[in-house]
């Protein structure tokens, strides 16, 4: 359970990570110029949600994997097991 509890804070941590990273660079892709105006595009934020979904299900995977199989140690053990 422990291990489960673990996976789970490092998924929302990166998902956290990814959203504020990525706030700045949409904000001033959206900005016009001529009116000053903030449009948000709305493929980008799609496309960021995407990404960082991928991303927390990787780690969580990651630190999931590791934690209930030491012998595991410095495996990639994420979406792609390689």
């Amino acid at each position: 359970m422990k291990e489960l509890k673990t996976a789970l804070i490092e998924g929302v941590k990166e998902t956290l990570r990814l959203v504020i990273l990525s706030i700045i660079p949409i904000l001033i892709e959206g900005i016009d110029v001529k009116t000053g105006k903030i449009e948000i595009n709305w493929a980008i934020v799609l496309t960021v949600a995407i990404i960082t979904t991928l991303r927390a299900a990787d780690r969580f995977l990651h630190v999931y994997e590791t934690e209930n199989n030491p012998e595991l140690k410095g495996q990639s053990m994420g979406l792609i097991r390689f």
